[in-house]
């Protein structure tokens, strides 16, 4: 299974879920945007997302996670696992 079939099955499980116990009800909210400029950020969307990423342009700590699907004889080869890796293992 690769990552993208899994980040699909995933999304239906969690829609699929939320919906069941009604939250996904109700009208839209508003945008991360608005709210951060309610709060004081001035600038243009675009500037506020840039503004999510840490030094170097690296996302900062804890705003993403990203997924690897592998065999466990590659994930215990590894030398270093990442801690904003999702790693999930076949078999």
């Amino acid at each position: 299974m690769t990552g993208d079939q899994v980040y699909v099955l995933l999304k239906g499980f969690i829609k699929k879920t939320l919906a069941g116990a009604g939250a996904l009800k109700g009208e839209d909210g508003k945008s991360a945007y608005q709210i951060a400029v309610e709060h004081g950020f001035i600038g243009t969307e675009e500037e506020w997302i840039a503004s999510l990423k840490g030094k170097d342009g690296v996302p900062a700590e804890g705003s993403y996670l990203k997924v690897e699907v592998m065999d466990q004889e590659e994930y215990k080869a590894l030398p270093v696992k990442d801690p904003r890796t999702l790693y999930m293992l076949r078999g």
